[in-house]
């Protein structure tokens, strides 16, 4: 844990679930200051032809209210995120640049490593519980881009948000959604496919309560791919 995080566990630690979205005390906004500084400072900032965008890593494991605890965490870690994870710590550097969007609090409570660690290119920091970034004229250079592969937590609100966002700038057909890298909080299919189509491109985990024929069509017709195929 970096140390300029772990200053601020107290605060994080009591804010509830819905004052996570509140930044209006001094020291939210210095949390904030800390957490663009930090980005700024150990990345490039640089948006590829072709990138890795993880949406809320580690929103799963992310309790409100509790300090990030990698020993528990790494226990119940979903199998999207695991993927996720890899995709962005194994993907080859000189054909990807990794992206994360991300919220100031989970920055601060554990995505930041990533960056210490060197794994990340860019930062693009979102509200709390919501994938829409605070800035869009981050999302510019995605404008260049050729491919776009999109994971994280959850697909309907913040991975959804996330990639509708992106489309604004992003040539429509760059965006492809990673098929085993996206978690889904909402077991109503009616819910997922309206998120589907809304956003126009494939956003799924493949639970089983969608067959296999629905399945494999979906996919078809929105280019979701294999995180197997990013890491060949």
């Amino acid at each position: 844990m970096n140390p300029e995080f772990e200053r601020f566990r107290k605060f994080i630690e009591n804010l509830g679930r819905y004052e996570g979205t509140k930044f209006d005390s001094p020291e939210g906004e210095e949390l904030k200051r800390a957490c663009y500084d930090h980005a700024e400072n150990n990345t490039s900032g640089q948006i590829g032809d072709n990138n890795i965008i993880a949406v809320h890593l580690y929103h799963h494991e992310l309790a409100w209210g509790r300090w990030y605890d990698e020993s528990t965490a790494k226990e119940k870690r979903p199998a999207q995120v695991k993927i996720l994870e890899e995709l962005l710590r194994k993907a080859n550097g000189d054909r990807f640049k990794k992206v994360i969007i991300e919220s100031h609090i989970q920055y601060a409570q554990r995505s930041h490593q990533l960056v210490d660690e060197g794994v990340i290119d860019s930062v693009i920091f979102t509200a709390n519980g919501w994938g829409v970034p605070l800035d869009n004229s981050n999302l510019e250079p995605f404008s260049r881009s050729k491919t776009n592969y999109v994971g994280g937590v959850y697909g309907y609100q913040c991975v959804n948000g996330a990639i509708d966002a992106i489309r604004g700038y992003a040539p429509f057909y760059s965006i492809r959604p990673i098929r085993d890298a996206i978690i889904f909080d909402e077991p109503d299919f009616l819910l997922k496919l309206s998120a589907m189509t809304s956003c126009g491109t494939m956003i799924i985990e493949g639970h089983e309560d969608l067959s296999f024929h629905i399945d494999d069509k979906i996919y078809s017709l929105f280019r979701g791919v294999k995180s197997d195929r990013l890491l060949q």
